[in-house]
Formats: structure tokens, sequence, C-alpha cells
């Protein structure tokens, strides 16, 4: 920490900043309108426990000399890997890139024993035991913000749109505003933190909400009422330029885009590019609002803020203020999210993304990936003498068969961990399970058994066989070598 009280970009010394502020030397209108990037936030996991682990440093050096190095970046924590990609014309172009990126990085961390994952948090992680990445900017952060900046251990997703005129922009990013409760609840994807079920469906906007400048921005008049706002926290050192402004939508004027920041990390690459056609769309459709001198709406910040916090918390069955036409009724945002597909329609037409943005209606109808995959019905426990430990799984077995009030016949599929074959035996000879019900991918001989996470594995692979054969109901079970014996009664939602 600093001995400093305060650090040195809330002095205001030694600040050189152009007259007016950061902001007045801006890029928009030197590209095409409409183009776009991504921005991707990984997390980097250890190939065996899926622990984050402090490796930003391994895999830049790994990258170095390649031609995508330049499109890898650290970020905050050691253990978070940025990508983004050149500048795209169409979501196409976006997934074709990424789709390149994505499989780069992950062969990358193959090599090194390692993997990437993608999600808003990770699921049992610590903030404590992350390292700070050694970059001055990381420092100044910490050194500035303490435990705000420690505790930020978050990924998220970032869609860049370029517009060719600042007047344009500000009102594009004051009519997009409304409509940031429809993305948190498409790409939500952060149920857990720190180990547990939080409840929410996008953890992750809590998390970030204790970082100053952030959340809905505010409703700008034009592009000098906003470049005197950055002007004041410039030269007052309250922060070195505008990227320290950390709203959910933002201008970035050295880029000239409009960056979309509200999105969780999202781990499929349909639904990243769904989102991204969703949003150049919507740039698309209050652009064109402007150019013919129509009234672009906007909010109050106090609603705004509400509808997203109701979209983190609920996801797509969110009961949220329909704004647009004051009703006095809530609306699921589902049902706010297909009324805005209608309304951008002529515009992906117009940008030939019609394809991608029909995928919108497939996160809808499938769910946003903090979505439950299942529900645990009954769980329970058996135990007898050591020596036996192997066939501890069956008396746990019938228990939870009797407390989810099923017989064995009831049960679409069984996975029951076989670090000994005859575990798995035992179970099939005295339960009366059938072999074409039982480990249906292979069980560990097959699969493998992972250290301290054999339960998760045997409850995945149950899952997913479910899912696959759109069965609904199994039962997973495992024996535990002191002669305790575990079982676990789902359902498939």
């Amino acid at each position: 920490m600093s001995d400093q009280i305060f650090p040195a970009s809330i002095t205001g010394k030694g600040s050189t900043f152009p007259a007016g502020g950061s902001v007045l030397d801006h890029a928009f209108g030197r590209s095409d309108p409409f183009t776009l990037g991504v921005e991707e936030e990984y997390m980097l996991l250890d190939g065996e426990t899926f622990d984050l682990v402090q490796h930003i440093e391994t895999v830049l050096a790994a990258v170095a000399g390649h031609e995508l190095e330049p499109r890898i970046n650290s970020e905050l924590m050691q253990s978070v890997l940025e990508v983004a990609t050149p500048v795209c014309h169409t979501p196409a172009e976006v997934r074709a890139q990424l789709l390149r990126i994505r499989g780069f990085v992950c062969a990358v961390a193959r090599e090194k024993g390692l993997r990437v994952g993608s999600a808003g948090t990770h699921p049992f992680s610590l903030f404590e035991r992350q390292r700070i990445t050694a970059r001055d900017r990381y420092r100044a952060l910490v050194d500035q913000m303490q435990y705000i900046a420690r505790r930020e251990l978050i990924f998220g997703m970032h869609v860049h749109v370029a517009v060719d005129d600042p007047e344009k922009a500000i009102k594009v990013v004051n009519g997009r505003i409304v409509h940031l409760p429809e993305l948190v609840a498409l790409s939500a994807n952060s149920p857990f933190w720190r180990g547990e079920p939080t409840g929410l469906h996008s953890s992750r906007h809590m998390v970030f909400a204790a970082f100053p400048r952030s959340g809905p921005p505010p409703r700008f008049r034009d592009y000098a009422d906003y470049a005197a706002v950055v002007n004041q926290l410039e030269k007052t050192g309250c922060i070195p330029d505008y990227t320290h402004i950390w709203w959910d939508i933002r201008l970035h004027p050295r880029l000239g885009t409009i960056e979309i920041r509200i999105c969780d990390a999202v781990t499929r690459l349909d639904d990243v590019i769904a989102i991204t056609a969703y949003c150049q769309a919507l740039v698309k459709h209050y652009a064109e609002r402007f150019e013919a001198a129509e009234e672009v709406p906007s909010f109050h910040r106090i609603l705004t803020t509400e509808n997203k916090w109701l979209a983190a918390r609920y996801g797509l069955e969110a009961p949220i203020m329909d704004l647009q036409t004051g009703r006095r009724n809530r609306l699921p945002v589902a049902t706010l999210i297909r009324r805005t597909l209608k309304t951008i329609l002529p515009h992906a037409r117009e940008l030939g993304t019609v394809d991608e943005l029909a995928r919108v209606e497939e996160i809808l109808r499938r769910g946003n990936g903090a979505k439950p995959l299942a529900r645990v019905l009954a769980y329970a426990t058996n135990a007898h003498e050591p020596e036996w430990f192997t066939t501890a799984p069956v008396g746990a077995i019938r228990k939870v068969l009797a407390k989810a009030g099923w017989k064995a016949s009831d049960v679409d599929l069984f996975e029951v961990n076989e670090a000994f074959a005859c575990v798995s035996m035992a179970a099939m000879k005295d339960i009366g399970m059938p072999h074409d019900k039982r480990n249906v991918n292979g069980g560990a001989v097959a699969l493998g058994h992972p250290i301290g996470a054999t339960g998760a594995r045997i409850i995945t692979t149950l899952i997913y066989a479910l899912r696959k054969r759109g069965l609904k109901k199994g039962v997973a079970a495992l024996c535990i070598g002191g002669g305790e014996g575990t079982a676990i009664a789902l359902e498939v939602l």
C-alpha cells in the first residue's frame, strides 16, 4: 500500500489532458458505421481441479510471437485472460475470429496443463487467493480502491459498435439504456459466488456494483455535456482518463465506438454471436431515429437501475417495468426482448444478420447460462463396516429412492462411481439395476476419477446423459473408503 494518503491520480498533479478533456480527441466517423469488436474475459483453470490458477504470465509467454499475440492480454487478476477481436463488419466475422481465438488459447492452455473457462463468476474460487497482475495500471487501481478492487473476481463480455458521429453516439446510448435489463437477462451466467448459490442469475453485477462510476450511465444532453463531466473528473485527478468510467454502456471516443459492457462472460459461442447481433441492430435502430430527427426516449436512472436489478435477480423470467409504454403492470423481460426483436428485425435484414439475431429466440427457449439444469429431490447416506465400503452405496440408494418416493424401475439412469468395479456390480445385483441404465457413458475406468471431485464428475455426467437422451429422473451414488456411501436423486428441468 502506498504511504501517500491519497493516490496521485486523485490529487490532479501531473495531469496532462488536452484542453477540454481526453474525450474531445475522438475517432467517431473514422471507421465504417456499425462495425464490431468483442472482448471476452476468460478464467484460467487448473486442468484437474478446475480452480483458478495464477498463470497469466505463463500463457502470455507461450503466445509471444504468434500472430494472435496482440489479441490476448492480461487483466486485473493473474487468473484472468482477456481476448479481443479485430474490427469486424458482421457478427459472422466476429464468430470466425472468436472461434479461432478461443481454439488457440485453449490449445495453449492444454499444453501447460491448464483449461480455459467462460462464465460471469467462478463457482467456488476465492478472491483472497488471487494475485494482482504486475502492471502499473492494476497496482494503481488496487492502491486507490483497496478491498473493492481486490474483490473484483468477475468475468465479462464487451461489445463495441462503431458510430459515425459523437452527437449521434450520445443519443444512441441514451436510447439503449432502457434495453440494458434485456442484455443482463440474455447473458446472465453467474449464479454462484465463493462456493455458494446466490439465488441470482447474475452475481457478477452485484460484485461490480461496488465500483465507483458503474451501473447505468446518466443521460447527457449532448456530447459537450458528456465531455464537460469527463473533463471535471480528469482535471481534478479523480480519474486518469475516461476508461476509468465503468458504466454498463459507455462511449469509447478513442475507438469511435459505443461499448456495451453489461454482459456476463458467455459460455456458448452461438449465444455470444446472438447477443452481438442484438447489440448491433439496436445501435442501428437508434442511430437512424436520431438521423430522422425522431425523439430518442430516455428514462430516469432510478427506474433503469431497478429493472437491471430485477433482471440480474430473476433472469429471463424477471418481471420488469415496461418503461417504453408506461404500463402499470410489469412484464417478463422475455416479452420485452421479443418486442425488441420485432423492432430491430428490419435493421438486421439490412445488416445481413437475420440468422444470427434469430439465435436470441433460442436463448429465450433454452434459457441463459444461469438457468438450473436439474433439481435435487432427495439425498441419503449409509455407513457400515469399513471393509465393506464398496457395498455402502446400496443402502444409500435404497434410502434415497424411499425419500424420493421412487422405485428402482422409475429411475431413467443411474451413475455409480466405480473406482472399484465391484461398487457398481454390487448395486446392479442388490438394487435390480438394469445394465443399460447404469453408467451409460462409462464409469471412472473409462472417464477418469478426479481427485477431490468425484461427486461433481458423476453428477455432471448423469445430468448430461439424461439431457442428451431426453430423460428426466436420475440417481448418482458413490462410496467412501471409511465405509460410507452417499446417493442423490435428481430430476432434470
